[in-house]
């Protein structure tokens, strides 16, 4: 758990919602990634 003083609640509020965009945008590129190689290696692939 993070404590953060008064004064710089502000900031680290920013910081941590900026860590979790970047680890949202970082999972969902990985999930994208694992779905298209699930659908183009399996036998039945959804043709685009």
């Amino acid at each position: 758990m993070v404590v953060c003083p008064i004064d710089a609640l502000t900031s680290c509020n920013i910081l941590l919602y900026f860590m979790i965009v970047v680890i949202s945008i970082v999972n969902i590129s990985e999930l994208h990634s694992l779905f298209y190689l699930t659908f183009y290696s399996s036998d039945c692939h959804i043709s685009v």
